[in-house]
């Protein structure tokens, strides 16, 4: 029974959903230990595709009001292109998902890629390998 200011010691688990075991919470969510390769930041592509078909309808709009179009031929008219310019939207936006930014955090001064965990190029390693036979 708790008196006063007293307080029972709890130790909280979390479930990892990976194996379905449990870890206490502390290690489950301190990112110590655990040693990640930085990935590479990927541009924000999600609206892409909308912008590009509102512009798309946009120009077909004011072309078709310019031009004087009748009505059923102006509303088909701007359909069937931004229909085109979200067909155009989603293959620009496959493409710029491609793009890989190197996270700035993983490059050094001189541009080249910093990769943790290993010391060394491989030439070298290789050398001391030869050097202690």
């Amino acid at each position: 029974m708790n008196e006063g200011n007293q307080t029972d010691d709890v130790n909280v688990t979390s479930v990892d959903p990976a194996d379905g075991t449990e870890a206490p919470a502390e290690i489950a969510s301190s990112p110590e230990g655990l040693e990640k390769k930085p990935e590479p930041l990927h541009l924000k592509t999600k609206p892409v595709p909308a912008v590009v078909t509102l512009l798309g309808g946009a120009v077909a709009a004011i072309d078709v009001f310019v031009q004087q179009m009748e009505l059923k031929d102006s509303l088909i008219i701007i359909l069937v292109s931004m229909l085109v310019f979200l067909i155009a939207g989603e293959i620009i936006k496959l493409l710029l998902d491609r793009i890989e930014i190197p996270n700035p955090d993983a490059v050094d001064v001189d541009g080249n890629m910093i990769q943790k965990g290993k010391s060394g190029t491989d030439e070298e390693s290789k050398e001391g390998q030869e050097a202690s036979s």
